[in-house]
């Protein structure tokens, strides 16, 4: 009797692109063999909530500023899962708070900075350093090469002068024009 880790990957990919993002999510914790082949459909569509608390991608409850450095660290340093994000939706409750950056996190983000080519690193590596929200969802954002929807809601809006003009900035950069070529969608939501 063959086993579900026994199927070939085209086999089990589309497997997994019949399931929910509950169903991927519990799929992802049975084994090495099936979560290599579902952890990919789980970073298709993104939404970030920049409340007290947000749910991770496997649902678990953790403080918004935690998950959304684990997230930033698992796209910088998983650049495969970088390129499966199509779709990246983005709310912030009233009190839109800093990020806490541990010092290896700051580490981390400065060669992301460096190596994305982003203009005047020294300006964007002093807004990581400060805890910006913004900026380290800017950086996040330019970790997702595939990216084709953004949508933006609440207090990031209201700090929306902030990011028009940084991804302004970023207009004629190396890293602007190779990181949203795909980019069909973008909503500014209050």
């Amino acid at each position: 009797m063959a086993s579900l880790e026994s199927l070939p990957i085209e086999l089990k990919d589309q497997i997994v692109s019949y399931l929910s993002l509950t169903d991927i999510t519990r799929l992802v914790k049975t084994c090495k063999s099936l979560c290599m082949s579902a952890q990919p459909a789980l970073f298709r569509s993104i939404t970030i909530e920049f409340h007290d608390t947000l749910r991770d991608i496997y649902h678990e409850i953790v403080p918004a500023a935690a998950g959304v450095n684990n997230l930033l660290r698992t796209l910088i340093e998983r650049s495969d899962l970088a390129k499966q994000v199509k779709s990246i939706k983005i709310s912030a409750g009233v009190g839109l708070r800093t990020i806490d950056v541990t010092l290896e996190e700051r580490k981390l983000y400065k060669n992301a900075i460096r190596s994305l080519s982003f203009p005047d690193p020294g300006i964007w590596e002093t807004a990581i350093l400060k805890n910006h929200p913004v900026a380290v969802t800017i950086l996040l954002l330019f970790c997702c090469p595939r990216l084709e929807t953004l949508s933006m809601t609440g207090a990031l809006n209201r700090r929306g002068l902030w990011l028009f003009n940084s991804l302004t900035h970023m207009e004629y950069s190396p890293a602007r024009s190779l990181m949203f070529h795909r980019l069909s969608t973008l909503r500014l939501l209050k």
